[in-house]
C-alpha cells in the first residue's frame, strides 16, 4: 500500500503542480519492480538490501529518459514519456 501512495505522490506532484502530463509514469515502478524480483529470487538478496536497490535502479532509469527529455513540455513530454 505505502508503494501506491508513494507512485501516487510522485505522479500528483508532476501532473497535478507542475502541470506536465506523464504517460509512462508505472513504467519506472515496473524496473524497480522487476529489479526487486530479480535480486531476490535469482540472486537471493534479502529483501532490506533489494528495496532500497530497486529504487535506485528506477530512478537511474528515470534519470536517462530525463536527459534527452529535459526541454520539452506538454504533449511531446507526453508523447516522450509513452515511449518508454
Amino acid at each position: 500500500m505505502l508503494i501506491w501512495s508513494i507512485a501516487g505522490m510522485g505522479l500528483m506532484l508532476l501532473v497535478g503542480h507542475a502541470g506536465q502530463p506523464s504517460l509512462g509514469h508505472a513504467a519506472f515502478m515496473a524496473v524497480g519492480a522487476y529489479t526487486n524480483v530479480i535480486l531476490q529470487t535469482s540472486l537471493g538478496w534479502p529483501f532490506l538490501v533489494s528495496f532500497p536497490l530497486s529504487g535506485c535502479a528506477a530512478a537511474l532509469a528515470g534519470a536517462l529518459l530525463a536527459l534527452p527529455t529535459a526541454r520539452l513540455h506538454g504533449i511531446y513530454l507526453a508523447i516522450a514519456t509513452l515511449a518508454v
